[in-house]
């Protein structure tokens, strides 16, 4: 399971959500980036690196990752930045089996709804899985399955917040938006390993 710490803050609407999440290595990898401002949040960094489930993006503002998930073309082509190449070797791990979780500060904006469904999704151990009406009835707001998967649909770092895990009733996989076939694929790893155990 991720070991997520959050603090809200009640500064802006929506409300930012920050946390960190445990334990990494730093790799080279291949990788692109291009930078542009992103108003009130200064720089943000944008970096492309080749892995085994596709193109995976990482977008960093300061020093936390704001964005990390798959794409189906990079914008531009530059150089990464310490922390976007940092995120993507975690990945790596995580996609070769060496890693659970992950040691990578991130900032992420969304409402007090969202932000409630990202932590029950951070609360599902490694290898296991919990429905969307099962999620709704853990933030108490049971009858928000449909709310939650759409909540779910907005992570923004996917694989750190596992939002793969959640499924659809009796365990059906639905609604990922990296594409099904990647959430079947991330959830045969997870069990697989632990099965190996």
């Amino acid at each position: 399971m991720t070991s997520l710490c959050i603090k809200l803050t009640e500064r802006y609407s929506p409300r930012s959500f920050y946390g960190t999440v445990a334990a990494g290595v730093l790799a080279p990898l291949r990788s692109m980036w291009y930078s542009g401002e992103k108003e009130g949040d200064g720089m943000e960094t944008f970096a492309c690196y080749d892995t085994e489930l596709g193109l995976l993006q990482v977008s960093c503002t300061g020093s936390a990752v704001t964005f990390l998930r798959w794409v189906d073309e990079p914008a531009h082509s530059h150089t990464p930045t310490v922390l976007s190449d940092e995120a993507a070797a975690q990945v790596r791990q995580y996609l070769a089996g060496e890693r659970k979780g992950f040691d990578l500060p991130v900032t992420l904006t969304g409402t007090a709804f969202q932000q409630a469904v990202w932590r029950a999704l951070d609360a599902i151990p490694y290898g296991e899985t919990r429905t969307y009406g099962e999620i709704a009835k853990t933030i108490g707001r049971p009858g928000a399955a449909r709310a939650v998967g759409a909540a779910a649909g907005r992570n923004p770092v996917w694989l750190v917040i596992p939002c793969h895990r959640c499924v659809g009733k009796n365990g059906a996989l639905t609604g990922y938006a990296g594409g099904l076939w990647r959430k079947e694929k991330l959830l045969a790893l997870e069990k697989s390993l632990l099965t190996e155990r």
